[in-house]
Protein backbone atom coordinates (compact mmCIF):
# COMPACT_ATOMS: atom_id res chain seq x y z
CA UNK A 1 0.00 0.00 0.00
CA UNK A 2 1.39 3.13 -0.72
CA UNK A 3 1.73 6.17 1.36
CA UNK A 4 -0.33 9.39 1.28
CA UNK A 5 0.86 12.28 0.37
CA UNK A 6 1.39 14.88 3.00
CA UNK A 7 0.50 18.35 1.39
CA UNK A 8 1.33 21.37 2.93
CA UNK A 9 -0.65 24.01 2.91
CA UNK A 10 0.41 28.20 3.11
CA UNK A 11 -0.60 28.48 6.56
CA UNK A 12 -3.29 31.35 7.55
CA UNK A 13 -1.87 34.64 7.47
CA UNK A 14 -1.91 36.64 10.29
CA UNK A 15 -4.57 39.13 11.62
CA UNK A 16 -5.11 41.33 14.23
CA UNK A 17 -8.16 41.80 16.18
CA UNK A 18 -10.26 43.53 13.76
CA UNK A 19 -9.85 40.79 10.98
CA UNK A 20 -7.13 43.28 9.09
CA UNK A 21 -4.01 41.53 7.69
CA UNK A 22 -0.61 42.23 9.70
CA UNK A 23 0.90 42.53 6.23
CA UNK A 24 -1.08 45.68 5.30
CA UNK A 25 0.11 47.20 8.32
CA UNK A 26 2.61 50.37 8.27
CA UNK A 27 3.99 52.30 11.29
CA UNK A 28 1.56 54.82 10.96
CA UNK A 29 -1.14 52.72 12.16
CA UNK A 30 -2.14 53.91 15.99
CA UNK A 31 -0.95 50.08 17.30
CA UNK A 32 2.72 50.69 15.86
CA UNK A 33 3.46 53.18 18.99
CA UNK A 34 0.60 52.09 21.79
CA UNK A 35 1.37 48.28 21.82
CA UNK A 36 4.68 48.57 24.41
CA UNK A 37 5.04 44.67 24.74
CA UNK A 38 8.26 45.15 22.52
CA UNK A 39 9.87 47.73 24.06
CA UNK A 40 13.15 46.37 22.64
CA UNK A 41 12.01 47.64 19.11
CA UNK A 42 9.80 50.61 20.48
CA UNK A 43 12.05 52.43 22.33
CA UNK A 44 14.62 52.97 19.67
CA UNK A 45 11.82 53.31 17.18
CA UNK A 46 11.07 56.52 19.40
CA UNK A 47 14.68 57.40 19.58
CA UNK A 48 14.82 57.28 15.98
CA UNK A 49 11.67 59.80 15.51
CA UNK A 50 13.70 62.36 17.63
CA UNK A 51 16.98 62.21 16.57
CA UNK A 52 16.05 62.93 13.23
CA UNK A 53 13.53 65.63 14.66
CA UNK A 54 16.85 67.13 16.50
CA UNK A 55 15.90 66.52 20.24
CA UNK A 56 17.54 64.31 22.75
CA UNK A 57 15.49 61.93 24.88
CA UNK A 58 15.10 62.74 28.33
CA UNK A 59 11.42 60.98 28.79
CA UNK A 60 9.01 59.41 26.50
CA UNK A 61 4.50 59.24 26.59
CA UNK A 62 2.44 57.51 24.63
CA UNK A 63 -1.10 57.26 24.45
CA UNK A 64 -1.56 54.94 27.25
CA UNK A 65 0.10 57.49 29.62
CA UNK A 66 -0.73 61.02 28.48
CA UNK A 67 -4.26 62.47 27.35
CA UNK A 68 -7.08 64.93 28.69
CA UNK A 69 -10.52 65.39 29.14
CA UNK A 70 -12.18 68.91 27.34
CA UNK A 71 -15.83 68.80 28.03
CA UNK A 72 -16.01 64.92 28.34
CA UNK A 73 -13.98 64.35 25.09
CA UNK A 74 -10.92 62.16 26.25
CA UNK A 75 -7.77 63.76 24.04
CA UNK A 76 -5.03 61.53 23.63
CA UNK A 77 -1.48 62.56 22.18
CA UNK A 78 -0.11 59.71 19.94
CA UNK A 79 3.50 60.28 21.12
CA UNK A 80 4.76 63.01 23.31
CA UNK A 81 8.59 63.59 23.40
CA UNK A 82 10.28 65.70 26.26
CA UNK A 83 13.80 66.90 25.29
CA UNK A 84 17.43 67.07 27.43
CA UNK A 85 16.46 70.98 27.08
CA UNK A 86 12.65 70.96 28.10
CA UNK A 87 11.33 70.71 24.11
CA UNK A 88 8.53 69.17 24.20
CA UNK A 89 7.88 67.16 20.43
CA UNK A 90 4.18 66.00 19.99
CA UNK A 91 4.04 63.15 17.16
CA UNK A 92 0.88 62.64 15.41
CA UNK A 93 1.02 59.86 12.64
CA UNK A 94 -2.05 59.79 10.85
CA UNK A 95 -3.19 56.70 8.79
CA UNK A 96 -6.44 57.48 7.28
CA UNK A 97 -8.06 60.58 9.51
CA UNK A 98 -7.30 63.71 7.94
CA UNK A 99 -10.21 65.65 9.19
CA UNK A 100 -10.17 68.86 10.39
CA UNK A 101 -6.17 68.36 11.46
CA UNK A 102 -4.97 72.05 10.96
CA UNK A 103 -7.42 72.59 13.97
CA UNK A 104 -5.96 69.44 15.86
CA UNK A 105 -3.04 70.96 15.03
CA UNK A 106 -3.47 74.23 16.60
CA UNK A 107 -5.24 72.66 19.65
CA UNK A 108 -2.75 70.22 20.35
CA UNK A 109 0.26 72.76 20.39
CA UNK A 110 -1.73 75.52 22.63
CA UNK A 111 -2.55 72.23 25.27
CA UNK A 112 1.14 71.28 25.06
CA UNK A 113 2.64 74.78 26.10
CA UNK A 114 -0.03 75.55 28.65
CA UNK A 115 -0.45 72.70 30.33
CA UNK A 116 3.27 72.26 30.96
CA UNK A 117 3.43 75.39 32.74
CA UNK A 118 4.48 75.95 36.28
CA UNK A 119 2.32 78.26 39.28
CA UNK A 120 3.37 81.70 38.69
CA UNK A 121 4.73 81.50 35.19
CA UNK A 122 5.12 84.00 32.43
CA UNK A 123 4.57 84.20 29.20
CA UNK A 124 8.93 84.23 28.36
CA UNK A 125 8.29 80.60 30.28
CA UNK A 126 6.82 79.21 27.63
CA UNK A 127 8.92 75.56 27.01
CA UNK A 128 9.88 75.29 23.25
CA UNK A 129 7.91 72.89 21.50
CA UNK A 130 7.55 70.76 17.94
CA UNK A 131 3.92 69.67 16.75
CA UNK A 132 4.02 67.54 13.81
CA UNK A 133 1.54 65.82 12.25
CA UNK A 134 2.25 62.76 9.20
CA UNK A 135 -0.51 62.87 6.74
CA UNK A 136 -1.28 60.63 3.77
CA UNK A 137 -3.29 63.16 2.24
CA UNK A 138 -2.19 67.23 1.27
CA UNK A 139 -4.22 68.85 3.48
CA UNK A 140 -2.37 72.24 3.35
CA UNK A 141 -2.87 72.62 -0.47
CA UNK A 142 0.85 73.47 -1.14
CA UNK A 143 2.47 70.14 -2.77
CA UNK A 144 4.75 70.08 0.12
CA UNK A 145 6.26 66.91 1.17
CA UNK A 146 7.70 68.48 3.99
CA UNK A 147 5.88 71.71 5.02
CA UNK A 148 7.35 73.72 8.31
CA UNK A 149 5.96 76.59 10.17
CA UNK A 150 7.74 78.40 13.20
CA UNK A 151 6.43 81.57 15.02
CA UNK A 152 9.75 82.92 16.20
CA UNK A 153 9.76 87.08 17.12
CA UNK A 154 9.62 88.71 19.85
CA UNK A 155 7.41 91.95 20.50
CA UNK A 156 10.42 94.40 18.64
CA UNK A 157 10.11 92.39 15.58
CA UNK A 158 13.84 90.78 16.46
CA UNK A 159 14.42 86.46 15.31
CA UNK A 160 14.58 85.03 19.05
CA UNK A 161 14.85 81.31 17.52
CA UNK A 162 12.16 79.22 16.97
CA UNK A 163 10.42 78.54 20.11
CA UNK A 164 6.98 76.84 18.81
CA UNK A 165 7.21 74.61 15.64
CA UNK A 166 4.52 73.19 13.56
CA UNK A 167 5.96 70.54 10.69
CA UNK A 168 3.19 68.48 8.50
CA UNK A 169 4.41 65.35 6.71
CA UNK A 170 2.86 64.84 3.67
CA UNK A 171 3.01 60.91 2.29
CA UNK A 172 0.96 61.99 -1.00
CA UNK A 173 3.55 64.95 -1.72
CA UNK A 174 6.64 62.37 -1.64
CA UNK A 175 8.41 61.59 -4.35
CA UNK A 176 12.36 60.59 -3.92
CA UNK A 177 13.13 60.51 -0.60
CA UNK A 178 16.36 62.56 -0.09
CA UNK A 179 16.89 64.23 3.60
CA UNK A 180 16.80 62.11 6.82
CA UNK A 181 12.98 64.11 7.80
CA UNK A 182 11.66 62.32 3.90
CA UNK A 183 12.86 59.23 4.93
CA UNK A 184 11.51 59.19 7.93
CA UNK A 185 7.95 59.54 6.18
CA UNK A 186 8.56 57.77 3.34
CA UNK A 187 9.36 54.29 6.56
CA UNK A 188 6.22 55.29 8.45
CA UNK A 189 3.32 54.65 5.52
CA UNK A 190 6.19 51.82 3.80
CA UNK A 191 4.37 48.16 4.62
CA UNK A 192 7.90 46.23 3.25
CA UNK A 193 10.64 46.07 6.05
CA UNK A 194 13.08 44.92 3.73
CA UNK A 195 12.85 48.78 1.53
CA UNK A 196 13.10 50.92 4.88
CA UNK A 197 15.71 53.31 5.31
CA UNK A 198 15.89 52.85 9.26
CA UNK A 199 16.92 49.60 10.65
CA UNK A 200 15.74 50.90 13.77
CA UNK A 201 11.98 51.35 12.08
CA UNK A 202 11.92 48.26 9.71
CA UNK A 203 12.83 46.20 13.82
CA UNK A 204 9.80 48.00 14.49
CA UNK A 205 7.67 46.96 11.89
CA UNK A 206 8.62 43.30 11.66
CA UNK A 207 7.68 43.09 15.35
CA UNK A 208 4.10 44.49 14.63
CA UNK A 209 3.42 42.02 11.80
CA UNK A 210 4.68 39.12 13.66
CA UNK A 211 3.30 36.76 15.98
CA UNK A 212 4.23 38.06 19.01
CA UNK A 213 3.29 41.58 17.50
CA UNK A 214 -0.12 39.76 17.21
CA UNK A 215 -0.31 39.03 20.56
CA UNK A 216 0.68 42.56 22.20
CA UNK A 217 -2.41 43.72 20.20
CA UNK A 218 -4.74 41.25 21.56
CA UNK A 219 -3.56 42.38 24.84
CA UNK A 220 -3.63 45.97 23.98
CA UNK A 221 -7.15 45.91 22.28
CA UNK A 222 -8.62 44.40 26.04
CA UNK A 223 -6.90 46.61 28.05
CA UNK A 224 -8.32 49.78 25.43
CA UNK A 225 -11.70 48.47 25.86
CA UNK A 226 -11.46 48.61 29.52
CA UNK A 227 -9.95 52.32 29.78
CA UNK A 228 -12.88 53.07 27.64
CA UNK A 229 -15.27 51.73 29.50
CA UNK A 230 -13.82 53.30 32.50
CA UNK A 231 -13.38 56.87 30.42
CA UNK A 232 -17.08 56.91 29.42
CA UNK A 233 -18.02 55.96 32.93
CA UNK A 234 -15.92 59.03 34.04
CA UNK A 235 -17.03 61.75 31.48
CA UNK A 236 -20.70 60.93 32.37
CA UNK A 237 -20.16 61.05 35.92
CA UNK A 238 -18.34 64.23 35.40
CA UNK A 239 -21.63 65.59 33.20
CA UNK A 240 -23.96 64.52 35.58
CA UNK A 241 -22.02 65.86 38.32
CA UNK A 242 -21.80 69.66 36.47
CA UNK A 243 -25.28 69.50 35.60
CA UNK A 244 -26.20 68.84 40.00
CA UNK A 245 -23.61 71.67 40.53
CA UNK A 246 -25.34 74.00 37.79
CA UNK A 247 -28.72 72.96 38.87
CA UNK A 248 -27.61 73.86 42.87
CA UNK A 249 -26.33 76.59 41.09
CA UNK A 250 -28.76 78.62 39.74
CA UNK A 251 -30.93 77.73 42.79
CA UNK A 252 -28.66 79.60 45.04
CA UNK A 253 -28.22 82.42 42.41
CA UNK A 254 -32.21 82.93 42.15
CA UNK A 255 -32.64 82.84 46.06
CA UNK A 256 -29.28 86.16 46.09
CA UNK A 257 -31.45 87.67 43.29
CA UNK A 258 -34.72 87.44 45.28
CA UNK A 259 -32.88 88.85 48.39
CA UNK A 260 -31.29 91.35 46.85
CA UNK A 261 -34.48 92.94 45.10
CA UNK A 262 -36.32 92.75 47.65
CA UNK A 263 -33.37 94.92 50.21
CA UNK A 264 -33.62 97.38 46.79
CA UNK A 265 -37.26 97.43 46.59
CA UNK A 266 -37.64 98.57 50.32
CA UNK A 267 -34.59 100.87 50.13
CA UNK A 268 -36.35 102.65 47.57
CA UNK A 269 -39.46 102.82 49.57
CA UNK A 270 -37.75 104.22 52.56
CA UNK A 271 -35.77 106.74 50.41
CA UNK A 272 -39.21 107.56 48.90
CA UNK A 273 -40.69 108.41 52.68
CA UNK A 274 -37.56 110.13 53.82
CA UNK A 275 -38.33 112.64 50.62
CA UNK A 276 -41.43 113.20 52.36
CA UNK A 277 -40.30 113.51 56.00
CA UNK A 278 -41.27 110.83 57.50
CA UNK A 279 -38.85 110.05 60.57
CA UNK A 280 -36.65 106.95 61.06
CA UNK A 281 -38.43 105.08 63.44
CA UNK A 282 -42.11 105.48 60.93
CA UNK A 283 -40.15 104.18 58.03
CA UNK A 284 -38.88 100.75 59.86
CA UNK A 285 -42.17 99.52 61.42
CA UNK A 286 -43.72 100.38 58.22
CA UNK A 287 -41.44 98.83 55.74
CA UNK A 288 -40.15 95.75 58.84
CA UNK A 289 -36.03 97.59 58.78
CA UNK A 290 -34.39 98.28 61.96
CA UNK A 291 -33.78 101.93 62.39
CA UNK A 292 -30.16 101.72 62.00
CA UNK A 293 -30.55 100.01 58.17
CA UNK A 294 -32.72 103.54 57.60
CA UNK A 295 -30.65 105.89 58.80
CA UNK A 296 -27.81 104.15 56.68
CA UNK A 297 -29.82 104.47 53.52
CA UNK A 298 -30.27 108.30 54.67
CA UNK A 299 -26.55 108.72 54.71
CA UNK A 300 -25.87 106.88 51.48
CA UNK A 301 -27.87 109.10 49.53
CA UNK A 302 -26.95 112.17 51.57
CA UNK A 303 -30.42 113.09 53.66
CA UNK A 304 -30.00 114.40 57.15
CA UNK A 305 -32.13 113.00 59.98
CA UNK A 306 -32.79 114.95 62.72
Amino acid sequence: MRPKLLVLSDPEPLRDPDGRLLSDYCLADDRAIRCTGDIDTLEPFIKHIAKVLGIEVKSWYIQNDVGLIINGKHVRLDLLIVGEDGTLLDFEPQKSNDVNLIDRLTAYSSWLNLTHLGEGFTYDKLPKSVSVFLCQNDITKRGKAVDVAEMAYRDDGKPAGAKFKWIILTYKNLKEPKTELEWLLHDFYCKDPEKMHSQAMANRLKYLQSSEGLKDMFLESREEEVKRVKRESLAEGQAKGEAIGLAKGEAIGQAKGEAIGQAKAKENAALGLLKEGLSAEIIARALDLHVSEVHAIAARHGIALP
